[in-house]
């Protein structure tokens, strides 16, 4: 079942997830890209600032891992 939430809610969801996934890579593995998105390469510290800074790029992100997650954005 899908669960509805905020896009707030989302973006809280996400970032919790982000620092997580950053907090257990090694430090020298944040900065290396490993994510793309429209065929651009970020590292796991590039995405954390793009959803921070609620940039294009950032707001994709949340709405794709929110989609991943099971979540519906209202």
């Amino acid at each position: 079942m899908i669960n509805m939430v905020s896009y707030e809610e989302a973006k809280q969801i996400v970032l919790a997830r982000l620092r997580q996934w950053i907090e257990n890579l090694p430090v020298a593995e944040r900065t290396m890209p490993r994510i793309v998105i429209r065929m651009r390469p970020y590292s796991p510290l590039d995405i954390l600032r793009e959803v921070e800074m609620d940039t294009e790029i950032g707001r994709e992100y949340v709405y794709s891992q929110a989609k991943a997650l099971g979540y519906a954005i209202e």
